[in-house]
């Protein structure tokens, strides 16, 4: 056995409600992060269309008279809307000392931040990611009292890589496991993988990409991870 320090623009850390997720397991990324930033733009107005006509009827005098230079005019392209950043991720995870516990542990709790939590003696799904008052309670707004109580979720799911990316509010939209055929001698896979989707709940916005440059202090980070493994 030797140590092995896993650098931390490897690790993504997950933190649910300020909780690491896994707790004492390292997220290991194996793969470039690649960030997914896009605006849909389209036509001011339809050639076609009576908005067309009303758009040029209000214009000034000078303009009315556009003859073939409406069609420049009706395929002007404006902003319509934009998407959350969304990226992927494949996260690997190696036994230690037990394929149940370093393994096949780690990724039933991450994989279940991608669907709704079931109480065992509830008829009711709590559904994965935040609700309409967690992202009230982000504007500062009150929703301690009402019927606000009633909207449960597992809390805000906050993400980091390294020092250099960090996003505030993000989602996972999909979660694809898979296991070793390789087994410990209790059965279990000594490796697996993840293949994440993840996505911010907001949608990109200026505000969001200053952020991904924040580089915080040592005590805002988790120290790397150290652990004991094959090389």
């Amino acid at each position: 056995m030797s140590i092995m320090r896993i650098p931390k623009g490897n690790i993504i850390e997950l933190r649910l409600a300020n909780k690491l997720i896994p707790e004492n397991t390292p997220l290991i990324n194996t793969e470039e992060i690649s960030l997914k930033i896009s605006s849909r733009f389209d036509s001011l107005v339809k050639a076609e269309s009576n908005d067309l006509m009303s758009l040029i009827s209000n214009l000034n005098t000078p303009f009315k008279n556009l003859g073939s230079g409406v069609s420049t005019v009706s395929g002007y392209q404006v902003w319509k809307s934009t998407e959350p950043i969304s990226f992927s991720a494949e996260i690997t995870f190696y036994m230690k000392t037990s394929g149940l516990k370093d393994v096949v542990k780690p990724i039933q709790e991450l994989i279940s931040l991608v669907v709704p939590v079931k109480d065992e003696n509830a008829l009711t799904l709590i559904a994965p990611g935040p609700t309409i008052r967690d992202a009230l309670a982000a504007q500062d707004i009150d929703t301690s009292g009402g019927a606000w109580g009633a909207l449960r979720s597992k809390g805000n799911l906050t993400l980091r890589i390294g020092r250099f990316i960090y996003l505030k509010s993000v989602i996972l939209t999909s979660a694809e496991p898979t296991f070793s055929l390789s087994v410990d001698s209790e059965g279990y896979p000594i490796t697996g993988k993840v293949r994440l989707e993840v996505s911010t709940i907001d949608i990109a916005n200026t505000s969001m990409i200053d952020s991904l440059t924040y580089i915080p202090s040592d005590k805002e980070i988790s120290p790397g991870f150290i652990d004991e493994r094959l090389e």
